[in-house]
């Protein structure tokens, strides 16, 4: 996956890089975690709580017709609209391609450089959430 991009993953960088500045990026980032589906209440729970962030980070992911498709929230503004753009990356992939990935999106559009270093390490703890919950969905 980390040389070859799906149509929607490219669209999702491209749409990122089309924004002139840090500041931009993650006001369209705000706009579409405002505009996504959040995790109900009965999904935020321990088994998919993202251990080691400061503020609370679910995450939660499913496998249908050999594709990922994985949401997430949190009680942080910042890191549900980052988390849910890294969601959104990985979704509608395959599992394998998502459990070989070797780059976070954050950090093929820039964005990393401009987090504080608690939240560039949340994001991949995501990251690895999101590729350990992918291998999990490939084997079954």
């Amino acid at each position: 996956m980390g040389a070859t991009l799906t149509d929607h993953q490219q669209q999702l960088l491209d749409q990122l890089a089309a924004l002139r500045d840090a500041r931009e990026r993650l006001a369209w980032l705000f706009a579409r975690a405002g505009s996504g589906d959040r995790l109900p209440a009965e999904a935020r729970n321990e088994a998919t709580q993202v251990p080691g962030c400061l503020a609370r980070l679910w995450l939660d992911g499913v496998v249908e017709e050999g594709r990922c498709w994985f949401r997430c929230d949190s009680d942080s503004r910042v890191l549900r609209a980052v988390a849910g753009f890294v969601c959104e990356y990985f979704s509608g992939a395959e599992p394998a391609l998502v459990a070989a990935a070797d780059a976070s999106p954050l950090a093929r559009a820039g964005l990393d450089r401009v987090l504080t270093a608690n939240r560039r390490d949340a994001l991949a703890r995501v990251v690895r959430r999101i590729q350990e919950r992918a291998a999990e969905l490939a084997r079954s």
